[in-house]
C-alpha cells in the first residue's frame, strides 16, 4: 500500500507543479505531455515489479500464458483445465508466454510480474493519450492536460492495473475507441 500512497503524493506534486508552471508562465502544456507520459509509465513499471498482484488472477494469467504458448490456440481450451476467460485476452497472453519462455524469465519474478501486467499498463497509458487527444479537440487551453493528468495519476487506475494486475483497462481502451469511432460515424 506504500506504493499507492507514494503515487498519490507524486501525482499531487506533479499536478501542483504543472498548475503553477502553466499559470505563472502562461505557457502551453504540450511540452509537459511527454514528461507526463514518461513519468506515468515509469511509476507504473516500478509499482508493477514490486507488487505481487491479486494472487488468483496473476497465477491464472501466468498459467494461461504458458499453456497457450505450449499447446497453441487450438489446444488451449480443454475440459481438464480451468479457463474462464474468453479468447480475446488469451490471445494477448500468447506473446507473453512466448517471451517468458524465449527469454528464460523465472516464474513470478519481478520481470514476470511486469510482463503479465504490461498489457494493462500500456492500455492505461493509451487511455490517457486518447483522453488527451479527444479533449484537445473540444476543450481550450490547459484543460486537456489536466484531464489526462487526472487519469494517469488516479490512484484507483494505478491500483487496478499495476498493483492488482487486473486487465480492465484493456476493455476500457477498446470501449473508448469504439465510442470515439461511433461519434465520428465510423462503423
Amino acid at each position: 500500500m506504500l506504493y499507492i500512497h507514494l503515487a498519490a503524493v507524486w501525482g499531487l506534486a506533479l499536478f501542483g507543479f504543472g498548475f503553477y508552471f502553466m499559470n505563472r508562465k502562461k505557457s502551453s502544456p504540450e511540452g509537459l505531455i511527454p514528461v507526463l507520459f514518461g513519468l506515468a509509465l515509469l511509476v507504473r513499471i516500478i509499482i508493477a515489479q514490486n507488487t505481487s498482484g491479486f494472487d488468483v488472477d496473476i497465477s491464472c494469467f501466468a498459467f494461461w500464458a504458458d499453456r497457450i504458448f505450449q499447446v497453441g490456440p487450438s489446444g488451449f481450451y480443454s475440459p481438464d483445465v480451468f479457463t474462464d476467460y474468453p479468447p480475446g485476452y488469451i490471445y494477448l497472453l500468447y506473446p507473453l508466454g512466448a517471451l517468458r519462455s524465449l527469454l528464460g524469465i523465472e516464474a513470478y519474478s519481478q520481470a514476470h510480474l511486469l510482463l503479465l501486467k504490461l498489457p494493462a499498463i500500456l492500455c492505461d497509458i493509451g487511455c490517457g493519450a486518447l483522453l488527451y487527444r479527444e479533449a484537445s479537440r473540444k476543450l481550450p487551453g490547459q484543460y486537456p492536460f489536466f484531464l489526462c493528468l487526472a487519469w494517469l495519476l488516479q490512484p484507483a487506475v494505478i491500483l487496478k492495473s499495476c498493483v492488482w494486475g487486473q486487465i480492465d483497462s484493456i476493455y476500457v481502451l477498446l470501449l473508448a475507441l469504439m465510442c470515439v469511432c461511433l461519434i465520428r460515424g465510423r462503423m
